[in-house]
C-alpha cells in the first residue's frame, strides 16, 4: 500500500498530568484510490500504548476498533469497503499510553476514486510549425502547466493549458515554442493526481572543419587531428551550456560523394564516422556518442551518380537529447552507440 503522505490532525483533548502532542501518532490515509486500492487508514504510534479505540463514521454508519499493547512503532491499517458514492469519512481515536496520558484526536478523510494519471513518454511528440504537443495518457487530464527552460537553467515562460481530454491521445497547444528552449517541463494534473514529464526539443548542428581522410581509409592522420581538438572544445562548451539541463548526446553522420560503389561507401562512412567518435572519446568528450555511415544516401550537394564533389565527402556533428529528427534533414535510421 502507497501512502501519498503523512497527516498531522488535530489533537482535541488530553487527561492526565503532563502533556502529549500529535506527533505521538502519525496518521495518513490514501487520497487518491487507484484501482484495486481500498479506503485506508495508518495509525502508528510514536511511543507505546496500552489501549486504542478508533470510532470510524463512513456512510453515515459508525464502526468501533479496540486494540491493546500496541507497540511504538507498530503499524495499525484500517480498511473498508470501496464505494465509489462515498468519498469521506472521520475517525475519532483515542489513546492511553503506557504512561498514563490519555489523548483523543480527530482525523477527517476525503479521498476520490480514479484511474492513475500515467503516461506514455514514447509518444510524446511536439510539431514544430503548430505547437501542438500529442500524449498519451491513461487517466483524465484537466490541465497542463508547461515551463520552457533555457540555457543554463534560465525560465523562458510558464503558462498552464485547460485540457478536458482523456484517457487516450490528448493534445496540448504549447504557445511558446522557440529555438531557445532547450527543455520543456509538464505536468498533467486532474482533481486527484497529477505526473510530470520532460521533453527536449533541442538540437543544435555543431560547426566544425571537416577531417580529410586519405583514399578508401578511416585513419585519422596527425596532421588532421587540430580539427577534432577545436570541435572537441565547441562539444565541452555545449556541454556546460547544457549538460545539467538535460542528457546531451552527440550524433555523428558520415557521408561520401557517389564516386564508388554504394556499399562500399556506406561501409566507408561508418568506419570514419567510428574514427571521429573513438577520437573524441579517448581525448576527453564524456557524453554519449551515437554513429552512423550514410555513404551517398545524405548529400549535402545534390549531384549524379560517380561525381568526385569534395561537399559531399563531410561529417555531421548533431547534438540533441535524441537522434535527429526529420526536421534537420537527416535520413531517420538507427544510430549505432559507440
Amino acid at each position: 500500500m502507497k501512502f501519498i503522505g503523512w497527516f498531522r490532525f488535530a489533537l482535541l483533548f488530553l487527561f492526565g498530568m503532563g502533556s502529549a502532542s500529535a506527533q505521538d501518532l502519525e496518521m495518513g490515509y490514501l487520497p487518491a484510490l487507484e484501482e484495486g486500492d481500498s479506503p485506508t487508514l495508518s495509525i502508528v504510534p510514536a511511543r507505546a500504548v496500552a489501549e486504542m479505540q478508533v470510532d470510524l463514521e463512513v456512510g453515515g454508519q459508525t464502526r468501533v476498533y479496540n486494540y491493546d499493547h500496541v507497540a511504538a512503532g507498530k503499524e495499525i491499517i484500517i480498511t473498508w469497503d470501496r464505494n465509489p458514492s462515498i468519498t469521506s469519512a472521520d475517525a475519532m481515536i483515542r489513546a492511553v499510553f503506557t504512561d498514563g496520558f490519555v489523548a483523543e484526536y480527530m482525523v477527517p478523510m476525503t479521498y476520490s476514486y480514479g484511474s492513475p494519471l500515467d503516461i506514455d513518454i514514447d509518444s510524446v511528440k511536439v510539431d514544430d510549425e503548430s505547437g501542438v504537443i500529442t500524449v498519451d495518457v491513461e487517466g483524465h487530464v484537466d490541465q497542463a502547466e508547461l515551463v520552457s527552460i533555457g540555457a543554463r537553467g534560465v525560465e523562458l515562460g510558464r503558462e498552464v493549458i485547460q485540457i478536458g481530454a482523456g484517457p487516450g491521445p490528448i493534445e496540448i497547444q504549447w504557445s511558446g515554442y522557440s529555438k531557445e528552449v532547450v527543455r520543456l517541463d509538464v505536468t498533467l494534473s486532474n482533481e486527484t493526481a497529477h505526473v510530470a514529464f520532460e521533453y527536449s526539443p533541442w538540437h543544435l548542428n555543431i560547426p566544425h572543419q571537416d577531417v580529410l581522410f586519405d583514399s578508401n581509409d578511416a585513419t585519422i592522420a596527425e596532421s588532421e587531428e587540430w580539427k577534432l581538438e577545436a570541435t572537441l572544445t565547441k562539444l565541452k562548451e555545449v556541454d556546460e551550456l547544457y549538460g545539467e539541463l538535460i542528457d546531451v548526446k552527440l550524433y555523428i553522420g558520415g557521408c561520401t560523394d557517389t564516386v564508388g560503389n554504394a556499399s562500399s561507401n556506406r561501409d566507408l562512412s561508418a568506419r570514419r564516422a567510428r574514427a571521429i567518435a573513438v577520437w573524441l572519446k579517448q581525448h576527453g568528450y564524456s557524453s554519449p556518442i551515437f554513429t552512423y555511415g550514410f555513404g551517398e544516401d545524405w548529400l549535402a550537394i545534390p549531384t549524379g551518380d560517380g561525381v568526385d564533389e569534395q561537399g559531399n565527402r563531410r561529417a555531421v556533428y548533431m547534438v540533441g537529447t535524441r537522434p535527429p529528427p526529420a526536421k534537420t534533414g537527416a535520413p531517420q535510421v538507427k544510430w549505432r552507440p559507440l
